[in-house]
């Protein structure tokens, strides 16, 4: 008897450990989610104040550049006005990350490609600040999947991040999106190749922390993200099916 009970207090405690360990792990989720969602509200509402004075210095950029025609001033007020439309298009992509969320798991029609563009151009200055560079090549046409746009947005973003943190400063990611080729399925990929990688072993961790929490977004979305062998540097690929493809449980 005495052994039934001391192994009933032993299950006893495991349970009571591992159901703590699930609490804990759901509390830490949810002040992030908390946190996510903050962010968001706060970016949104800082990109619509910057709307309207951008707006107002390109449109002054472009008078004076049509005033100062022929004159030497105007390749620096052409250089002016790239860099102003440049920032444009910062504000009006960050305004489609920060937009009203859909409802969980509400998936509609997108353009893989138009996507990934968004990311990569708001990932860009983070990238610039840390030395590497950031590229990006898109096959011609659209890529259309099921998916949830702001989840997806947010686990692409995550990859970056993550692969930016193991990129060695003076190198590049080069960033590819395009049909997989010589396959029956009809399926997209994103491919991730990295010039150079440090080998801080914090870095690493941190990483592989980022790559697993997109991974969680990422396969409801019945998509995979896996590491590639190749000659130099390390290279990744993200597939998911297009939008008319067979989905799982349908024939």
């Amino acid at each position: 008897k005495r052994a039934i009970i001391d192994r009933y207090n032993r299950e006893l405690e495991q349970l009571v450990s591992e159901r703590t360990e699930q609490l804990v792990e759901t509390q830490e989720q949810l002040v992030q989610s908390r946190q996510l969602a903050a962010v968001a509200e706060m970016s949104a509402g800082l990109a619509h104040e910057l709307n309207n004075p951008l707006a107002g210095v390109l449109g002054l950029l472009q008078v004076l550049k049509q005033m100062r025609a022929g004159q030497a001033e105007a390749g620096l007020l052409g250089s002016a006005e790239e860099q102003a439309l440049r920032c444009k298009e910062i504000v009006a992509s960050l305004l489609r990350f920060t937009a009203n969320s859909r409802a969980a798991g509400e998936h509609e029609r997108v353009d893989l490609a138009g996507v990934v563009r968004d990311v990569v151009g708001l990932a860009g200055s983070a990238f610039r600040q840390r030395g590497v560079g950031l590229e990006l090549e898109a096959d011609p046409g659209e890529l259309t999947i099921l998916a949830h746009p702001d989840e997806l947005g947010r686990a692409l973003s995550q990859v970056l991040t993550a692969l930016r943190g193991i990129a060695q400063p003076g190198s590049a990611l080069s960033v590819g999106v395009g049909r997989v080729k010589g396959e029956l399925l009809a399926r997209a990929e994103v491919r991730l190749s990295l010039e150079a990688v440090i080998d801080s072993e914090d870095d690493w961790r941190a990483s592989a922390l980022g790559l697993w929490a997109a991974r969680q977004v990422l396969v409801s979305h019945e998509a995979r993200l896996e590491e590639l062998t190749v000659a130099t540097g390390r290279a990744w690929r993200l597939v998911v099916p297009l939008a008319d493809a067979p989905r799982r449980g349908t024939t």
